[in-house]
């Protein structure tokens, strides 16, 4: 799995600036999740792998966006222990 490190720095960047702003942009991407997993239930089986896998990426991106606080946590701590 890709190392998400920047895509959770920047996350905790728009969090940090604009609180309201982050909880609006996890709600899209929530709703973003859920439309492609119901476009792929719905997808003709020829397409089904393709919509498969972007259904799985838009989840992965999902969790890393929704866990980013507890990532950077991690992160923050395992620097510090370095």
């Amino acid at each position: 799995m890709p190392d998400g490190s920047q895509i959770v720095i920047a996350a905790m960047r728009l969090r940090a600036s604009s609180p309201e702003a982050w909880d609006q942009f996890l709600t899209a991407i929530r709703e973003f999740s859920a439309r492609i997993a119901m476009e792929m239930i719905k997808c003709p089986p020829e397409n089904l792998q393709r919509a498969q896998g972007m259904a799985q990426m838009a989840s992965d991106l999902t969790s890393t966006l929704i866990e980013a606080p507890k990532l950077y946590e991690k992160m923050q701590a395992a620097r510090k222990a370095s």
